[in-house]
């Protein structure tokens, strides 16, 4: 049975049914914020877009949620942050280095397999960075450039489903680890494989 694709960014997963942690940054609006969105800090201090690929820089986690510039409840009328958005002026972060994602694979290259399990791969997008309908990011692990020496994400396995619903292949959802995390590089971290 072929995977059904349903893209959702860098979505974390909840350690043992509990919350996943967040912590709040102001957002850079120069550019527009997606849900899941991987993110990291600029010079500035405030949570921007990650650019894809390892060559270009370390991760801080995905986008979880907007609050106001009071700090308010996070924003519900918010599918993702606007760029030039004035209101919503904080970010959400699941920022921490043990946190575990679920990214969904692309399709183009060949299709990651059991042996890919321990290796490093980095993302990129299904077109645009996110659906301004649905709020949510379309970033991707890009299977292009899935290797043992860098990558901005650690490939731990493909994500256990009840009905057997994610099979390896076009759209497999993968449970990965950020390896380029902005606040703990792992310098010299390369991945064995299986």
């Amino acid at each position: 049975m072929s995977n059904v694709q349903f893209t959702k960014g860098l979505f974390p997963i909840k350690p043992n049914g509990g919350m996943v942690p967040i912590n709040y940054y102001r957002a850079d609006t120069s550019t527009a914020i997606y849900l899941h969105q991987p993110v990291r800090l600029n010079s500035d201090g405030k949570v921007t877009i990650a650019t894809c690929g390892s060559n270009n820089g370390t991760i801080l986690g995905s986008a979880e949620c907007f609050l106001d510039k009071n700090l308010g409840a996070p924003k519900e009328t918010y599918p993702y942050l606007a760029a030039s958005n004035t209101e919503a002026v904080f970010v959400g972060v699941a920022d921490d280095p043990n946190q575990l994602f679920v990214l969904e694979e692309d399709t183009g290259g060949s299709a990651l397999a059991l042996t890919n399990i321990g290796n490093l791969a980095d993302f990129t997008y299904l077109g645009t960075t996110g659906n301004t309908t649905t709020g949510l990011s379309q970033a991707v692990l890009d299977r292009s450039g899935v290797n043992i020496s860098s990558g901005q994400f650690l490939l731990l396995r493909p994500q256990y489903a009840a009905d057997g619903d994610n099979d390896y292949g076009n759209y497999c959802k993968w449970i990965v680890k950020i390896n380029m995390h902005q606040t703990k590089i792992e310098t010299g971290n390369t991945a064995a494989g299986i």
